[in-house]
């Protein structure tokens, strides 16, 4: 796997603060199979865990521990987490995909 330039993080990070764009790098992600979790880590580390929590009401500890692989926070907590981007956790219909029998 090819390595990532600095610079290409450090210009990821830059954005990632943006919650505008946060939330499309989050709906993008889970659209291209990566966990929210991990997503939603990426957006908070690059924001700040203290400067999230505060938004979110939570303590920073709290959310380190939650975003951790292999936590399994529940849909309300995670739904605190995406609240400030504006986003939720739900259901949508799946577009019919034949799968193979």
């Amino acid at each position: 796997m090819p390595r990532r330039s600095k610079e290409w993080d450090e210009t990821l990070q830059k954005e990632l603060r943006k919650p505008k764009f946060a939330k499309a790098y989050i709906e993008a992600a889970i659209k291209d199979g990566l966990p929210i979790q991990v997503a939603l880590a990426q957006v908070i580390k690059a924001m700040g865990v203290v400067e999230y929590a505060e938004k979110v009401g939570m303590h920073s500890q709290n959310i380190h521990r939650l975003l951790k692989p292999g936590t399994n926070p529940t849909l309300e907590t995670l739904n605190e987490l995406l609240a400030p981007l504006g986003l939720a956790m739900g259901i949508v219909e799946r577009t019919s995909k034949k799968r193979a029998a």
